[in-house]
């Protein structure tokens, strides 16, 4: 269990800047404790539907972090078998402009990679792989949730010329296509779905 950030009533800004979360046995639920640490600030996506938890190819479990002060982003994690985040762990992103519009669904994207808007990270070892928004040409990915189909992932930048169009990222080749242009007219997509 994840537990999110508490704002105050009165002011409605954010009073910690400390992640916690609850850890227990599966599917007893016995022996749970609660496990925190301020790092990174609070366990991100208090508001969101988008998952900004996930585990690795060794089930290591990262969780995004957001710091209330600076809006910068990091990645705690719990080494798999284990009850407490890792301490000798944290990938401080304050350096890069992850989830630089949106809060972005955090996509894994198979041999050690994940997708944190606008970039292709491996974990793991604490890398920067690939800046969408230099593969697409410029611009920055506009939605608040994405998809994967087939190994392949998909967002929608809004170009440095303000065309929209969605993307398709090929982890595999580290390349991207140009799909559907939307119409000029809109001003914000929030979720790219697969209809059908």
């Amino acid at each position: 269990f994840v537990g999110h950030k508490y704002r105050s009533n009165e002011t409605r800004k954010d009073i910690i800047d400390t992640a916690y979360m609850y850890v227990c046995d599966y599917p007893s639920l016995a022996n749970g404790k609660i496990v925190k640490d301020a790092r990174g600030g609070f366990a991100a996506g208090h508001w969101e539907v988008q998952t900004l938890t996930f585990t690795d190819d060794n089930n290591d479990l990262y969780i995004v972090t957001k710091k209330t002060d600076a809006a910068t982003y990091g990645l705690l994690r719990i080494k798999s078998g284990q009850t407490t985040f890792d301490p000798d762990y944290f990938f401080d992103l304050k350096d890069y402009n992850v989830f630089s519009n949106n809060i972005s669904q955090v996509q894994k994207l198979g041999d050690g990679k994940v997708y944190i808007s606008p970039f292709v990270i491996d974990p793991a070892n604490k890398k920067i792989v690939a800046d969408l928004r230099i593969l697409v040409g410029g611009g920055e990915s506009k939605t608040t949730m994405n998809f994967m189909e087939n190994g392949k992932l998909y967002d929608i930048f809004k170009t440095d010329e303000s065309k929209w169009y969605v993307y398709e990222y090929d982890p595999a080749k580290n390349s991207v296509k140009r799909g559907a242009e939307i119409d000029p007219g809109i001003t914000q997509v929030y979720h790219l779905n697969k209809l059908k």
